[in-house]
């Protein structure tokens, strides 16, 4: 709880914690307490016993584990979740026909969510959707009875702006260590989802902007041509926003899109999936989906 306490208040305690902890058995410190990672051990003992060594590894080790503490953050970057963007950008951009797409990801991490036309998806036992070469498949499942359309075509994309207070290098080998700690140990596919999702990244680089999202927006929108239509994005970004960040977050989104055609998906902020279209100065409510955290599934509402 005193190593809990060093944490940052704008971050998830736990998951900067634990992943601290996994970090460091990631990059080898070598202690009893790896027997109990699936991401570190072929038969790993039951978690259930787990905590005596933990207890004890986070003593030991408690001054390495303090600075990740301190400088890290929680910036999962949770490819699974492009399973309900996919069909939402092509749900919206159809109001748009024709019109290519800027994309400004907030709280974007590597980038990896920036490149969702790039991946294959799989929906329960739905014939697969996407880019059929991928080598990536992402897969979710649904709910309800309502399905996207998804003879809808992919919309041309103009240009990916991604804006993060510590954007992820993906040449860095450290710090994509730091994005696989940050996954449970014992989930397999969203490790291996990770892992192929960077190295479709790292062919195809986006730009990344380093700095406050909320102070980045406007002059991020000001950059969008008049012939594109900006696609403001973030998953679970807003969790880490105080009322007064997210308040200035939605009146930015107001401003603009009053006066220029805009697109501003979120979670996090409507009791589900939404979207706000702003669309010749029209504003339009688009509720989208519900879904869990990861994307494992998908309630389409539209």
């Amino acid at each position: 709880m005193e190593l809990a306490d060093a944490c940052p208040p704008s971050q998830p305690v736990p998951n900067l914690l634990l992943s601290a902890v996994h970090y460091l058995l990631l990059t080898g410190v070598n202690d009893p307490l790896r027997r109990y990672y699936p991401s570190l051990s072929v038969e790993a003992e039951s978690p259930e016993s787990a905590f005596p060594a933990f207890r004890k590894f986070s003593q030991v080790h408690a001054e390495k584990i303090l600075p990740l503490l301190e400088e890290r953050l929680v910036q999962t970057n949770e490819v699974g979740r492009c399973a309900y963007l996919y069909p939402s950008m092509l749900t919206l951009s159809a109001m748009f026909p024709e019109r290519p797409i800027h994309l400004i990801e907030l709280g974007s991490s590597a980038g990896l969510n920036l490149l969702w036309d790039h991946y294959r998806y799989q929906y329960g036992e739905d014939e697969p959707v996407g880019l059929m070469a991928s080598a990536l498949t992402v897969n979710s499942s649904w709910r309800g009875e309502k399905r996207p359309d998804f003879s809808l075509p992919t919309p041309k994309i103009s240009r990916r702006t991604g804006v993060d207070l510590n954007p992820i290098d993906l040449m860095n080998q450290d710090q994509i260590t730091w994005l696989q700690a940050l996954v449970w140990p014992e989930q397999f596919e969203r490790r291996s989802r990770l892992t192929k999702a960077v190295r479709i990244a790292m062919v195809n680089p986006v730009e990344m902007v380093t700095g406050d999202a909320v102070e980045e927006l406007p002059g991020l929108l000001s950059a969008v041509a008049p012939t594109d239509v900006a696609v403001v994005y973030h998953t679970h970004f807003i969790n880490q926003l105080s009322d007064d960040s997210r308040a200035r977050l939605l009146a930015t989104v107001q401003e603009v899109g009053s006066k220029r055609d805009l697109i501003h998906i979120h979670n996090n902020i409507e009791p589900h999936l939404h979207a706000t279209v702003f669309r010749s100065g029209e504003r339009i409510e688009v509720p989208l989906a519900k879904t869990d955290g990861h994307a494992n599934w998908i309630e389409w509402l539209v």
